[in-house]
C-alpha cells in the first residue's frame, strides 16, 4: 500500500460515519435513563443494572468479532461486510429502543440494549481497523482519525441541539431568540425545561440516527477502499491477546506476523465499553443515591450533587489520560523504524 497522502475526500467519506455513531452514545448517556424512568416508569437502580448486564455483553462479542473481522475476505474487502451487516441491526435496535410502542417491559429494555451493543460492536470495531489500514504513513494515519473525530464532534453537536430545539419549539418565540436560548444553555448553563419532552427527544434522536446512519455508511462504502493485506499469518484467538495487550497495531503485526487490526480495536474497544458501562452504572448509582429523581422537583442538593457528577467526576478521569496522551512514546521516528522492520519481513 503506498504512503502517499490521503485525499480529502476519502478522509471526509470515511469520517462522516462517525457522526451517527457519535449521537448514539450522548442519548443512552443523558436521555435513556431518565425517558425509561420517568416515561417508562423503570426504577433508576434497576436501569443502571440492567445497562451493566446488558454492556458485560460487549466482553464476549468484542474480541469474537475482530477475530472473525480480521479472518474475512471478500471482493470488497473485510471491513465493509459488517459495516453493511450491522448498520440495518442498529437501525432496527433504535428504532424500537428510542420510540417504544405499547408495554414496556423490563425484557423488552434489555433485550434491545443488547441488540443496539451488538449492532454497534459489528460496526465499530471494523471502522475503527479501516482507518489504521487506509494509510501505514504516521501523519496520514493521523489526519483519518483527525477527520474522524471532527465528524465526531459535528454527531455530539447534533445530539446536544436536538433537545434545545424541541425546548424552544412550538413557544411562539422567534428563529433569533431561539438560537441565543440555545447557546445560553451550552455556554453559561441557562437551564431549558425537558420534562414532559422525554418521548419528543428521544424519537428525535432517534429518527436523526435512523436516517443518518445510512446515509453516511454508503457514502464510506461507496467512496473508501478497504484494502487488503499482503500477508496474513492467523494468530488464534488466546494467544492474540497475549500479544495484543497495550501495543500498537503495527508492533502487533511485527510481534506477530499478522494483520490484527479488528482484534487490536476490538481489544480496545472492550477495554473503553467496561468503562463506559462501569462509569453510566456508577453514576445513576450515585444520582440515585444521592436523592436525585428525574421528572420530580429535586431540591438544590440533588442538583448540586448531579452537577458535581457530571463535571467534577469526569474531569477527574479526564486529566490523567491527558497526561499519558501528552507522553505518548510513539513518535514519528520510532513508527518509521517500525514500519522499515515490518516491511523488510514481507
Amino acid at each position: 500500500m503506498s504512503a502517499s497522502i490521503v485525499e480529502r475526500n476519502t478522509i471526509f467519506a470515511y469520517g462522516g460515519l462517525a457522526t451517527p455513531l457519535a449521537m448514539i452514545g450522548y442519548p443512552i448517556a443523558i436521555w435513556l435513563i431518565p425517558f425509561y424512568a420517568e416515561v417508562v416508569g423503570i426504577p433508576l437502580y434497576i436501569i443502571a443494572n440492567l445497562l451493566l448486564i446488558a454492556r458485560f455483553t460487549d466482553v464476549i462479542t468484542d474480541p469474537i468479532l475482530g477475530q472473525l473481522g480480521d479472518s474475512t475476505k471478500t471482493s470488497i474487502g473485510r471491513r465493509k461486510p459488517w459495516i453493511i451487516l450491522g448498520v440495518p441491526l442498529m437501525m432496527f435496535a433504535i428504532y424500537k429502543l428510542f420510540i417504544p410502542g405499547g408495554e414496556v417491559s423490563i425484557s423488552y429494555f434489555v433485550i434491545y440494549m443488547m441488540l443496539m451493543y451488538l449492532g454497534s460492536t459489528i460496526i465499530s470495531i471494523p471502522y475503527g481497523a479501516w482507518g489504521a489500514e487506509i494509510s501505514p504513513d504516521y501523519h496520514q494515519r493521523s489526519r483519518v482519525v483527525g477527520g474522524r473525530e471532527g465528524w465526531t464532534l459535528i454527531g455530539l453537536l447534533i445530539s446536544a441541539l436536538i433537545p434545545l430545539a424541541i425546548e424552544v419549539s412550538g413557544q411562539g418565540i422567534s428563529f433569533s431568540d431561539s438560537i441565543y436560548r440555545m447557546l445560553a444553555a451550552i455556554f453559561v448553563f441557562q437551564d431549558f425545561a425537558t420534562s414532559g419532552k422525554m418521548s419528543d427527544i428521544l424519537a428525535s434522536m432517534g429518527i436523526g440516527i435512523i436516517i443518518l446512519l445510512p446515509l453516511f455508511a454508503a457514502w464510506a462504502l461507496w467512496k473508501v477502499p478497504d484494502p487488503m493485506p499482503k500477508v496474513e499469518k492467523k494468530i488464534p484467538l488466546f494467544e492474540g491477546l497475549k500479544y495484543a495487550s497495550a501495543d500498537v497495531v503495527d508492533l502487533d503485526s511485527l510481534k506477530t506476523g499478522g494483520r490484527r487490526a479488528g482484534t487490536f480495536f476490538a481489544l480496545n474497544g472492550m477495554i473503553a465499553k467496561i468503562s463506559a458501562m462501569l462509569a453510566v452504572w456508577a453514576a445513576a448509582i450515585l444520582v440515585d443515591f444521592s436523592g436525585f429523581i428525574p421528572g420530580t422537583e429535586n431540591n438544590e442538593g440533588a442538583i448540586l450533587a448531579l452537577r458535581a457528577l457530571y463535571c467534577l467526576g469526569c474531569a477527574a478521569f479526564f486529566l490523567p489520560a491527558l497526561f499519558l496522551t501528552w507522553y505518548y512514546p510513539l513518535t514519528k521516528e520510532k513508527h518509521q523504524a517500525l514500519r522499515n522492520e515490518l516491511e523488510s519481513q514481507n
